[in-house]
């Protein structure tokens, strides 16, 4: 299969075939459906009232605690790829052979909620894993409510900004140069601020590659903010982040409803060098969501251009493996395609077809996908991508598949399930 985002865009596919339906979605990452969906949330705030976007964040906690816990079975049959995604060592020996395109492991994600005061929560979640028999710490982060002023938030924990689902360039906290290594989890701390309808935001972050533990410096951290505008007919941020590895980028987003029905979305970028305040790089996309059917169908389209030539992200698409990946995005002008259909019933049907190309090396990939629920707990998911143009373009040429094949199929099925335990 070939693709810039290499093997694991099965899981880049399955954003698109797979509901994520999660009542503790913004305390874990326990439902395995939730860690295949990595887009940002395009849905556009309906803000009558002009309530304080802020609001939820500065709601008092029921002192108390909390047990998540989610459990899975996946396997997956994976033709057209060298070697399986879940391929690991264990022991010093290979659990498959580099030729084998079977794949099988279990998990547990557990998370743990600790609400000590009307003011002061606490949150942990890890998963276990085998046959690789891993054990990792997947979140563990404080909040603190300030005097109803500012709420706090501090820890290792996911958190990202921007919207578009397709290309995150605005996303600044994922952002590292081409030729970064692996920069490991994050570690964050943010202060959120209401104003108004909206509010401000600062954060500070650091990676795990970054930081020297010993003898933590200021130049391995990461510092900036956005600004945050709600009404009731456009949702607006402005935001910048500062590191000294990379460029100084700020961001300005939008996202509102037109037409009754129609989310519009756009965002813009500039990045500049901060050690001389010049080589000025644009970039800027605008996307739509259009339902249709009483929801049945789904449309996003979008188009990016790219001013940018050595930017990179990274991002944890395949929830079984720790590491995270890193995709290159492709200069000049991008275009994305998005087509999802649930027609509901028993069966839980889901169609969808994901198309990215870019117009510049007339390269693109097509994935083709759908997902059953033939019954309680059990989910299967097929995909076949495959790419298509110019044979010297990224999306053809930028893949881990020795035989260097341009389609290849995916076959998965997962049995999982949760439940949870409150006492608030």
């Amino acid at each position: 299969m070939r693709f810039v985002h290499s093997k694991t865009v099965l899981f880049f596919s399955i954003l698109i075939l797979v509901c994520v339906n999660i009542a503790k979605a913004e305390e874990s990452d326990l439902d395995i459906d939730a860690l295949f969906d990595n887009a940002e949330d395009t849905e556009i705030v309906d803000n009558d009232k002009g309530e304080n976007v802020l609001t939820s964040f500065l709601k008092l906690f029921n002192p108390g605690f909390g047990l998540y816990a989610d459990y899975s079975i996946i396997a997956s049959y994976l033709p057209g790829y060298s070697k399986s995604p879940w391929q690991e060592s264990f022991r010093g020996k290979e659990i498959f052979d580099s030729s084998q395109p079977f794949g099988a492991e279990m998990n547990a994600y557990l998370g743990l909620d600790i609400r000590l005061s009307p003011v002061l929560r606490f949150w942990q979640s890890a998963k276990f894993s085998i046959p690789g028999m891993t054990m990792k710490l997947y979140e563990f982060y404080g909040e603190y409510n300030f005097l109803n002023q500012a709420y706090v938030k501090i820890g290792k924990y996911n958190y990202g900004w921007g919207l578009s689902p397709n290309f995150p360039y605005t996303n600044l906290l994922i952002r590292l140069p081409l030729d970064s290594p692996d920069p490991g989890d994050l570690y964050l701390a943010k202060v959120d601020i209401p104003i108004g309808t909206g509010g401000l935001q600062t954060i500070a972050f650091t990676r795990e590659r970054y930081i020297d533990a010993v003898n933590p410096q200021l130049k391995q951290f990461s510092f900036g903010g956005k600004f945050n505008f709600a009404s009731r007919y456009a949702d607006i941020d402005i935001g910048s982040l500062y590191f000294k590895e990379m460029p100084w980028r700020t961001f300005f987003s939008l996202k509102t409803t037109v037409f009754k029905s129609t989310e519009l979305y756009a965002e813009a970028l500039i990045a500049i060098r901060h050690e001389t305040m010049d080589d000025a790089r644009f970039s800027g996309s605008i996307g739509f969501y259009q339902d249709f059917f009483d929801k049945k169908i789904r449309l996003n389209m979008e188009i990016f251009y790219n001013g940018e030539f050595d930017g990179a992200f990274y991002r944890q698409e395949n929830p079984l493996e720790d590491t995270k990946k890193k995709y290159p995005f492709l200069q000049g002008t991008n275009t994305a395609f998005n087509l999802d259909y649930k027609p509901g019933g028993l069966a839980q049907l889901r169609v969808g077809t994901k198309f990215l190309y870019n117009i510049d090396e007339n390269s693109g990939e097509i994935i083709p996908g759908i997902s059953i629920e033939p019954a309680q707990h059990l989910k299967l998911y097929f995909a076949m991508p495959f790419v298509v143009g110019n044979p010297n373009g990224k999306y053809y040429t930028a893949n881990s598949d020795k035989y260097n094949r341009a389609f290849s199929f995916v076959f998965i099925l997962s049995i999982s399930g949760g439940f949870s335990f409150i006492r608030y």
